[in-house]
């Protein structure tokens, strides 16, 4: 689900959330957010990770869960000697 309208700021924020069929796959409450950034020198991107579900809810897909990500990212440039990774 998008969740900004795309801006002259140029920030774009999706957001997936479960249903029936991700907990067939993963029996987890989750909300996972991804906001893309063009800046003026650079992209930024991030991913936030959370269960929204209270550990105390009867509700059986409200666990505790742990959760790691690696973004990898593969753009298309025209020249690659001219970019620059810093971080």
């Amino acid at each position: 689900k998008l969740l900004e309208e795309p801006s002259e700021n140029g920030v774009c924020v999706i957001e997936l959330t479960d249903n029936e069929d991700t907990r067939k796959m993963w029996p987890f409450s989750f909300r996972a957010e991804y906001r893309v950034e063009l800046m003026e020198d650079r992209l930024k991107t991030t991913l936030l990770i959370s269960n929204p579900v209270k550990a105390t809810s009867s509700e059986p897909s409200a666990k505790e869960f742990f959760f790691t990500a690696a973004l990898h990212s593969y753009y298309g440039v025209g020249n690659v000697g001219a970019c620059k990774i810093v971080g």
